[in-house]
């Protein structure tokens, strides 16, 4: 076609091929990163993180602790967090 008009048949192939192209590119994405977090294990964690330089989780717990003792002591309320 000299006029560059094209073939709106072959136009439309091309996009419903580039729109299933990018979907399929979208699903493996979502499977790799899903089957990644399935098979997480520590040991896995470290050896691509490294170890915790400080594990905080302590501190809040053992905070959480202290407020769930002193409230049942009454001398705080529950929910009373400051």
């Amino acid at each position: 076609m000299a006029d560059g008009g094209g073939n709106p048949h072959r136009a439309a192939a091309l996009l419903n091929l580039t729109a299933r192209a990018a979907e399929w590119a979208k699903n493996s994405r979502e499977r790799r990163q899903l089957h990644a977090m399935a098979t997480l294990t520590p040991d896995h964690l470290f050896a691509r993180c490294g170890a915790a330089v400080r594990d905080d989780i302590k501190v809040v717990v053992s905070g959480l602790d202290a407020d769930r003792n002193l409230s049942a002591q009454g001398q705080r309320k529950a929910g009373d967090f400051l």
